[in-house]
């Protein structure tokens, strides 16, 4: 980083921790105006100034900015019931959704996967992190950073369109795993399914199911070898899974 743009982000950070909060504010609209990217750590922090309207022009400073990173900290911010503070993080987020992709429609929720019975919770979450991988590669797409957990009902509405979006929550589940002897060789199978849910109203609008299967011929594979293939088969049955819910998103009409 050049000398000046470093003396101007630590000036600029200093000025954030003044006594008056019409400093603070200066400095933290003056951040996004023009861009001070290594300033945002400092306007991170400045999301809990005692002032509120620092703290809503620290929001939308960081939506200014584009920081990604600062979506979490965003959304913590939802929680407070005075409008300037709302309104300003709505603005934010909505800023870093047309930061990180103009076309983004959608904002999705992963929930917790599920497991027929017999099947261990750390096949669910690879399941589960393939379906979003192979998700993110979607510019419609725009994953949740916990906007669901801190509003509910009417003001998660607002909230949604405030930015533009509508909300959906993928609901996965492994519905079968089977590794089984077959002739001179081991078999294995997986399907999933992943239920689509409107997130405001709870409605679910479309189901999606993926399936991998494979062969080895051999019997008596190794722990590594057996896990190696459970994962790829994991892995292949999410994705299909994926490209469903991608084209039904892509294909869906209105909120």
């Amino acid at each position: 980083m050049p000398a000046a743009a470093e003396d101007t982000a630590e000036k600029l950070a200093t000025y954030l921790k003044d006594p008056s909060y019409k400093v603070r504010l200066k400095a933290a609209i003056t951040i996004g105006k023009l861009k001070v990217t290594d300033a945002a750590p400092a306007l991170r922090g400045a999301l809990s100034d005692d002032d509120d309207t620092v703290r809503a022009a620290a929001a939308y400073s960081l939506g200014q900015l584009g920081d990604q990173a600062s979506r979490g900290a965003l959304v913590t911010q939802l929680s407070d019931a005075k409008p300037l503070i709302f309104k300003a993080t709505t603005k934010a987020l909505w800023l870093l959704d047309r930061a990180k992709g103009p076309a983004a429609r959608y904002l999705v929720v992963v929930e917790e996967p599920a497991m027929a019975r017999g099947i261990a919770a750390s096949r669910g979450k690879r399941m589960a992190r393939s379906l979003k991988r192979k998700l993110e590669r979607s510019p419609i797409v725009i994953f949740s950073a916990g906007e669901q957990n801190v509003l509910q009902g009417a003001r998660l509405a607002s909230h949604l369109k405030g930015r533009k979006l509508t909300g959906m929550g993928l609901r996965p589940k492994i519905v079968k795993l089977d590794t089984r002897a077959s002739g001179g060789g081991t078999s294995f199978e997986c399907k999933v399914s992943v239920m689509v849910v409107a997130l405001v109203k709870n409605r679910m609008e479309f189901a999606a199911a993926g399936e991998a299967n494979a062969e080895v011929e051999e019997t008596g594979l190794d722990p590594d070898t057996m896990d190696d293939v459970i994962a790829q088969i994991l892995d292949a049955s999410a994705e299909a899974a994926a490209d469903e819910v991608a084209g039904f998103l892509a294909r869906r009409q209105g909120p």
